[in-house]
């Protein structure tokens, strides 16, 4: 069973945070298992609570995000969660990782805010941000309105 922790469509899972911090994944016997799991530390539970919090923030901060931005949301709560994570249970030893992941959310989020608050009733995004059928390079991973594309950090989110 695949544990989804909230009910907004582009909330992730506990898997899409592990995709992001699979070095965190290790269960009792030291394996890593590339999700989180009643066996590991954080728990999925816990996971899924963070999830949760992320997800609210996210719409107290942009309210109901538009159907193009969801993908958008979507990476902006992978980081936000996976910042937390590194935050709640992991601050000691690796608080740098922690702060980068925090300060990309942060910015992140201002931009997904930004192009929420920019989406117009026809489903386009204003001249003023960006376009509605975006041309970008970088990784399709993360999302086209927001312009996310780590150029070169290689730490545990080297997926990027």
């Amino acid at each position: 069973m695949v544990y989804v922790p909230t009910s907004v469509q582009w909330a992730p899972t506990v898997a899409d945070i592990g995709d992001m911090l699979s070095q965190r994944t290790l269960d009792i016997n030291g394996v890593a298992t590339g999700t989180f799991s009643p066996s590991t530390h954080p728990t999925d539970v816990q996971v899924g609570r963070l999830v949760t919090d992320i997800a609210g923030e996210i719409v107290g901060e942009c309210g109901t995000i538009p159907l193009p931005l969801e993908p958008d949301a979507h990476q902006v709560a992978i980081i936000g969660t996976a910042a937390n994570v590194e935050a709640g249970f992991f601050s000691d030893s690796s608080s740098a990782f922690g702060t980068l992941l925090a300060s990309r959310y942060d910015a992140a989020l201002k931009r997904l805010s930004a192009a929420a608050a920019r989406f117009n009733a026809d489903g386009a995004v204003t001249p003023s941000g960006a376009p509605a059928k975006p041309s970008y390079s970088g990784s399709p991973q993360i999302g086209p309105y927001l312009g996310m594309y780590p150029t070169n950090y290689t730490g545990l989110a080297s997926q990027w």
